[in-house]
């Protein structure tokens, strides 16, 4: 008997998982590469981070080793004894605990009966005495447009008597040495600052009566007043913040404005020309400077190492104003200390920043993907600038090396301006002593030193010596070159970036030779 054996078919159950398989196989694939990119990538990326890490370990060592300092806290003023401190005196301490009825902070010429009547007939306009054309550089450029008025100083006098109980406590404030102001130190960039806006409304009257001074022949009222205006921007040398340095500027400015007219007209007596020479030494707003741009690299790096992407958005508004291209940024992040180190650090936030302000593809920003090509391009334009920075004795070349139209730059100039300006009325002054001991002024600036000068400065720009020469009248005239680094003779020009920074002035009409020595 023979039986036959059917083959029984194979069931699906039986068949090759295909699909399963393949997928099976291709995670397989993609793990292994991702595993390899990981394998790649994540050393890659710790080495960079320990590497950007070292190099700005280094960077702060080389700096440090040089003095500089990185820490905020160690950059804030230590305490002043209130007996010694300008800030502690009342005038100025209730600023700060009724700031709406602070008596420096409401003062308003106009307001004051009579006021804005008082004019002074020049030769082409009338204007109000100490009004918007009292500036330095005008008087520079036409002396002869602002003649004396005797009348009208007396009437200024008159008027600004109802103030002279407050401008008088306010001078025996300034007997107290030193001024620590009580402000937030720990984050300068967010500090408010209201004492600022009482000196500037309480320099006003002030600067009123110096020129009225000046006009009568007062010498010792007109150098008195001159100190107080000088002291009250020394009080902010210590506040380590870039505004504050702008207002001290501004303050030191029209302090200049009347020692100038006041030599021109050879109103002060000798005992006053020492005195006025020991204030003008006694500012220094070079180191009042180089304090604030510590102050601020410290707090800004603070917040690039707890929060860079924020930082960042911080800079958007003065990119989208138009106060900023990618060469100021990068004079500014150098000045500031962060160099090609900061670039490293903070690669991925800085080429995202520089991308989506400063590529544009077709006209149109590009911010669909990050190409670490722009770190090359970033750093090619630090690599470019200078290497000494502001550490140097030249504080202000790197910055002012080209023209921008950045706000921080532009008070970088205000001040190496300024600077050079109390450096030139120092040496107008010591010229003047010298001319009232010898009966003419030197050939040379070398023998004001030491008899009227300790030592003869020089040009803050280039750290050459000052030009100085006696013109055809028998006055004197010194210059820096300004930020142009050109020598352009002594002249001046309607843009201070081209023309030279001048001190000259020529003898008054009814210049008396019998008066010189009194």
């Amino acid at each position: 008997m023979t039986s036959s054996v059917q083959a029984t078919p194979p069931t699906n159950n039986d068949a090759p998982p295909r699909r399963h398989s393949f997928w099976r196989t291709a995670n397989k694939i993609v793990l292994a590469h991702l595993i390899l990119i990981l394998t790649i990538l994540v050393p890659f990326g710790i080495h960079e981070n320990r590497q950007a890490q070292r190099d700005w370990d280094d960077f702060k060592m080389h700096w440090e080793a040089k003095g500089e300092i990185f820490d905020l806290e160690k950059l804030i003023p230590p305490e002043i004894p209130d007996k010694e401190n300008f800030a502690a005196t009342p005038i100025i301490a209730e600023i700060f605990t009724d700031p709406d009825n602070n008596r420096l902070t409401s003062i308003d010429i106009n307001e004051l009966p009579g006021f804005s009547e008082i004019t002074i007939s020049s030769k082409n306009t009338n204007r109000v005495l100490g009004g918007f054309k009292n500036k330095l550089t005008d008087y520079l450029k036409n002396p002869k447009d602002f003649p004396a008025d005797q009348k009208a100083a007396e009437i200024i006098l008159q008027l600004l008597e109802p103030l002279e109980p407050l401008l008088n406590e306010l001078e025996q404030a300034c007997q107290r040495s030193q001024a620590r102001y009580p402000l937030d130190y720990s984050n300068p960039i967010t500090a408010d600052y209201p004492h600022l806006t009482a000196l500037v409304s309480v320099s006003k009257p002030l600067r009123l009566r110096i020129r009225a001074h000046i006009i009568l022949g007062n010498s010792d009222s007109a150098r008195s007043d001159i100190q107080l205006l000088l002291h009250t921007a020394y009080t902010l040398e210590n506040e380590s913040s870039l505004i504050s340095t702008l207002v001290a500027s501004t303050l030191i400015n029209q302090a200049l404005t009347a020692i100038w007219e006041g030599l021109r007209l050879r109103i002060f007596k000798p005992k006053d020309l020492v005195l006025l020479e020991k204030s003008l030494h006694r500012i220094n707003l070079k180191r009042s400077f180089v304090s604030a741009i510590r102050h601020e690299r410290a707090d800004n790096l603070s917040m690039l190492e707890n929060d860079p992407t924020n930082y960042f958005e911080l800079l958007d508004g003065d990119i989208t104003s138009g106060y900023m291209d990618i060469k100021t940024l990068a004079k500014m992040f150098q000045l500031l200390g962060f160099g090609q180190t900061f670039v490293i650090k903070n690669k991925l936030n800085y080429c995202q920043f520089y991308q989506q302000h400063f590529l544009s593809t077709k006209g149109k920003i590009n911010t669909e993907w990050i190409d670490l090509d722009t770190v090359s391009e970033i750093e090619k334009h630090l690599a470019a600038l200078p290497t000494s920075s502001f550490f140097s004795n030249h504080p202000y070349t790197v910055f002012l090396s080209e023209g921008s139209a950045s706000a921080f730059i532009a008070i970088t100039e205000r001040t190496a301006q300024t600077a050079t300006r109390i450096d030139l009325a120092r040496i107008a002054v010591a010229l003047e002593l010298y001319r009232r001991k010898h009966g003419n002024y030197p050939s040379t600036l070398a023998p004001l030193a030491p008899a009227h000068l300790e030592t003869i400065p020089r040009d803050l720009i280039t750290g050459d010596a000052l030009h100085y020469r006696i013109k055809a009248d028998g006055t004197p005239i010194i210059y820096s070159v300004g930020l142009n680094k050109t020598d352009n003779g002594g002249q001046l020009k309607e843009d201070h970036r081209q023309g030279d920074w001048v001190w000259q002035y020529t003898l008054p009409p009814d210049f008396n030779e019998a008066d010189w020595s009194k």
